[in-house]
């Protein structure tokens, strides 16, 4: 209720952008690194999106944001570029805001069908990623 409340545009930068950018450097670039360093990538993995969990706070969030955290460490791992797990982030945030939110208090009028086609393209943008990353593509170009 409370992040449906939230109107668009501080909705956007928030859940579009604050939020991916500095979750993201804690739980992955702080986080997984040092346990990646002591554990290895799979262990550290489990470990980041465990705790990505439990700082959701509840336990429906809790569940979906351990299995996001796991798929946003292997796309930094996969990439090794922070900056991809962050767009991955926000991207997936904007598409929830959207589908489930929306047309919460100051989102643009848009029809239905408008708002899927704009969550399709948001979600679009994250199966490319993942399709990098299960393509066998590496961030330096390999």
């Amino acid at each position: 209720a409370a992040q449906a409340s939230v109107p668009f545009l501080p909705g956007v930068l928030l859940y579009g952008l604050a939020a991916p950018f500095s979750e993201e450097i804690l739980f992955r670039g702080i986080l997984y690194g040092k346990a990646r360093s002591a554990q290895g990538p799979g262990p550290a993995m489990v470990f980041s999106g465990l705790l990505f969990g439990i700082y959701h706070g509840n336990l429906v969030q809790g569940l979906y944001a351990f299995l996001l955290g796991v798929l946003l460490a292997f796309v930094y791992e996969r990439t090794g570029k922070l900056r991809a797990a962050m767009l991955f982030h926000g991207t997936g945030n904007l598409a929830v805001f959207w589908l489930i939110d929306g047309p919460g208090p100051g989102l643009p009028a848009m029809a239905l069908w408008q708002q899927g086609i704009l969550c399709v393209v948001l979600l679009s943008a994250d199966v490319g990623c993942l399709h990098v990353c299960f393509g066998g593509r590496s961030g330096d170009g390999k």
